[in-house]
């Protein structure tokens, strides 16, 4: 999805820590001024069968502590 914004195909609705980079350096814009908080889970999953698959489980590793590192910048920020 943030692919196809890159191209100039759309917008999309991701979570800002996903695209931090990109707007950084201009490469996407926000539409408009305004977060959306979810009240839904994100679930990140993968067959059994590949549980040991060393590059799921390094993007596993890398995404939750992406999430980790959004958490605890964000507890600081809300007193």
């Amino acid at each position: 999805m943030v692919q196809a914004c890159l191209a100039g195909l759309g917008i999309a609705l991701v979570p800002t820590f996903l695209i931090e980079p990109e707007l950084a350096s201009g490469q996407l814009v926000r539409a408009w001024n305004h977060e959306v908080k979810s009240a839904s889970a994100y679930y990140l999953v993968r067959p059994l069968s590949k549980m040991a698959y060393q590059p799921a489980t390094a993007f596993s590793n890398w995404l939750l502590g992406q999430v980790r590192e959004f958490n605890a910048s964000n507890d600081g920020a809300a007193g």
